[in-house]
């Protein structure tokens, strides 16, 4: 039942964070910056309590130190347009002409999650790039995940005029 339990944990981490799983070695600098995330997982039993699952994400220093912002170009489908904002890691910036703004949380250029739900990058190379953002339409979050450059459709920001995509970061 514990096993049961731990793997429906495990997959409630890495779907509600949109995430892929990574079987690789995982590197987690110990003077990594973490932000912490926390989520409540329901029992499914009447006789389980609920459990607090504690999810990461562990930002290397070589990270930190190379990366300062990211470009997401935010497709308008109605106008058929890109508009490429660049927001730096940690901020929050206004998309021009749109109800839209995107909170970037962290970025991971070469994402991967271990087996304990932590969240990093196993080296400061753009391999798996991923962006932790948050956005917000008329100043209500919408989305709160995570935007892959290699996997654009995966967990994607949903809304019926706006789409948006990782397109690069810029070094320090």
């Amino acid at each position: 039942m514990k096993k049961l339990l731990f793997i429906f944990l495990a997959i409630a981490i890495a779907c509600s964070q949109n995430t892929m799983k990574d079987e690789g070695e995982s590197k987690t600098d110990i003077h990594a910056k973490p932000v912490q995330q926390e989520t409540t997982v329901k029992a499914e039993s009447p006789h389980e309590t609920e459990q607090k699952v504690e999810k990461r994400i562990v930002v290397p220093d070589e990270v930190a130190k190379k990366f300062k912002s990211v470009i997401i170009a935010v497709k308008d489908n109605q106008e058929k347009k890109d508009i490429d904002t660049e927001i730096i890691i940690g901020q929050t910036s206004e998309v021009s002409g749109t109800p839209l703004s995107i909170q970037v949380e962290a970025f991971l250029p070469d994402f991967v999650m271990d087996e304990s739900g932590v969240m990093t990058s196993k080296s400061a190379e753009e391999n798996n790039p991923a962006v932790k953002v948050k956005i917000y339409k008329d100043k209500q979050l919408v989305f709160d995940g995570w935007v892959f450059g290699k996997f654009p459709t995966m967990h994607a920001f949903t809304d019926d005029r706006y789409s948006i995509v990782y397109k690069s970061a810029l070094k320090k």
